[in-house]
C-alpha cells in the first residue's frame, strides 16, 4: 500500500530570513552567504512582494556598468512569487516548481511567512517517502 502524499508543512524550511526591497543587494548577498541560503522574500510592510535568489545576484554581478552591492534588491526581485498554504501537497507542489523551473515556494500561513519549500526540501521528501515504501 502506497502511503499518502504529505503536505509542504512537513519538509518546509520554517526559520526564513527575508530583506526590504530597498536593501543593498550586496546586503542580501552577505545574508545569504552567512546563513548559507539561496532564496531571500522580500518583504515591505509584514506583505510578501518579492523574491530575490542567490542565482539573481550572481548574475547581476556578471553585468558590466552597474554597482552590483549597492542596487536595491527591489530592482531585481521576482515579484510573481508562486506561494501555497502548509497543507499543500508536495506532489502539486513540485511538479508546479519543475514546470516553472522555480528553485522554492514561499509558504503562507494567514498572510504570514510560515517557511520556504525548497528543491533541497523536496528531495528530503521524496527520499523520505520512497524509503516508506512510496
Amino acid at each position: 500500500m502506497i502511503p499518502p502524499i504529505p503536505s509542504v508543512r512537513h519538509y518546509v524550511t520554517r526559520f526564513v530570513h527575508s530583506v526590504e526591497p530597498n536593501t543593498p543587494t550586496g546586503e542580501a548577498y552577505c545574508l545569504m552567504r552567512e546563513h548559507s541560503i539561496r532564496h531571500l522574500p522580500v518583504m515591505e510592510q509584514g506583505t510578501l512582494v518579492g523574491i530575490v535568489t542567490q542565482r539573481d545576484l550572481n548574475l547581476l554581478q556578471t553585468l558590466r556598468d552597474v554597482d552590483g552591492c549597492e542596487l536595491p534588491v527591489e530592482d531585481l526581485m521576482e515579484t510573481d512569487v508562486f506561494t501555497v498554504g502548509p497543507e499543500a501537497g508536495i506532489d502539486d507542489v513540485a511538479l508546479e516548481m519543475a514546470d516553472r523551473k522555480l528553485g522554492s515556494v514561499v509558504v503562507l500561513q494567514d498572510g504570514e511567512i510560515y517557511g520556504l519549500f525548497t528543491t533541497t526540501d523536496a528531495l528530503r521528501a521524496l527520499s523520505a517517502f520512497a524509503r516508506n515504501g512510496g
